[in-house]
């Protein structure tokens, strides 16, 4: 996918949220992925107040213009996985910058002339700075956790309780002889 360049820098200009988002996000650290409501938590302690509807409407169009894709649209959880870095992106909003330079890329740019590869069978590769962490349920049973660096902790209460639910469920169905 190719960055539209014109439609950030048409959008910069004209869209308000746009340098409300970019303010929260050129304060922070230039990582891999963004969490649409912990940026917008972000603006609020910033004295710089964004909401959560803001920020994925921006983040929707810098999907469509080629700065980065989509991991999880799910409202709470919603993140932005950023083929290039935000600062620059910025840069290039504001015409600081001409043209990405390479090391911007988060993830080496593909070829125009080369067909897209066929879409890989699972979910997509999780980014390097993600923890993962594997448990060993019985011998032979392992499952892997993976979490975002920036796992805010009411994400990590949804995430044990939605395992208790399981395991409740999983308690009930053996009980009663039902398949799972």
């Amino acid at each position: 996918m190719t960055l539209d360049l014109a439609a950030l820098r048409a959008g910069y200009a004209s869209d308000p949220a746009f340098p409300a988002v970019f303010a929260v996000l050129a304060a922070g650290r230039n990582v891999r992925s963004t969490s649409v409501r912990l940026l917008a938590q972000g603006g609020a302690l910033r004295q710089n107040p964004i909401g959560g509807a803001q920020v994925q409407h921006v983040f929707d169009q810098l999907a469509t213009w080629g700065f980065g894709t989509w991991i999880a649209r799910e409202r709470r959880r919603a993140r932005l996985l950023w083929r290039v870095r935000p600062k620059a992106v910025l840069a290039l909003a504001e015409g600081r910058l001409a043209e990405p330079r390479p090391g911007d890329f988060i993830a080496p740019p593909r070829a125009a002339a080369s067909p897209a590869p066929p879409a890989p069978a699972g979910p997509p590769p999780l980014p390097p700075e993600w923890h993962r962490h594997r448990v060993a349920l019985e011998p032979g049973r392992e499952v892997e956790l993976a979490f975002p660096p920036d796992l805010a902790p009411d994400e990590a209460k949804w995430l044990g309780d939605y395992l208790e639910r399981m395991a409740r469920k999983a308690a009930r169905q053996t009980k009663t002889g039902t398949a799972p």
